[in-house]
């Protein structure tokens, strides 16, 4: 199986739902003065092809790209440089692309499917991730089947990341951020799902086919 798809948004954003007498500005670019409303275009493009290797197993590779141009910084969030505070400032341009593994495979005599996958991404922020994954699904009768996930994340921080900047940084015109989603950090997730058919339930009709799911997840970073 094959499969291509590309995606735009325009969007515009403002800081209009801060609280107070007056609409906080926004700096769209270094370069330019404040503004009270900022564009962001963004072009994104993704193709995977998935094939067939035996009755029970199949295997994928799939492609993200995206390209972003416009204010990407949050309007509500500061940054310390030297003893002051700095309103965030993130490039207004980024570059993403990345690159995802997987199989899956079904062992019938036991209702078990397994699962694997691999992601590795990267910016032009210098921003680099890598994401294993194991997942287990196991059928219980035709109506319950149980699911465990065990996801692992380790990241590299942008190159203009700091927890704090030094006072002779030119703050006005070079990227400034303290966002710890943009810093080097690891992260482990575990989840266990049940889920339950309707019919399990003596429901009727369309409810027989209704799924029912309740979820645990432990997230670690």
């Amino acid at each position: 199986v094959l499969a291509l798809g590309a995606g735009l948004s325009l969007d515009q954003v403002s800081a209009a739902a801060a609280q107070g007498p007056s609409m906080p500005t926004l700096r769209c670019s270094a370069a330019q003065p404040a503004e009270t409303r900022c564009g962001l275009d963004v072009y994104a493009l993704t193709a995977s092809v998935s094939q067939l290797v035996s009755p029970d197993a199949v295997v994928a590779l799939s492609l993200d790209l995206a390209t972003l141009r416009g204010y990407q910084s949050n309007p509500y969030r500061t940054a310390i440089v030297g003893e002051a505070l700095v309103t965030e400032r993130h490039p207004d341009q980024r570059d993403r692309g990345a690159i995802t593994a997987s199989a899956r495979y079904y062992v019938a005599a036991s209702g078990t499917t397994l699962i694997a996958s691999y992601r590795y991404y990267r910016d032009s922020w210098e921003v680099h991730a890598h994401t294993p994954e194991l997942r287990l699904v196991q059928d219980w009768g035709d109506s319950v089947d149980v699911g465990l996930r065990v996801r692992y994340y380790r990241q590299d921080g942008a190159y203009f990341y700091k927890r704090r900047y030094p006072a002779d940084d030119p703050a006005m015109t070079q990227p400034v951020t303290d966002d710890a989603k943009l810093s080097d950090f690891t992260g482990h997730t575990i989840e266990a799902k049940l889920g339950v058919l309707g019919r399990l339930f003596h429901l009727e009709d369309r409810w027989a086919r209704a799924r029912f799911e309740a979820i645990f997840e432990y997230v670690a970073q």
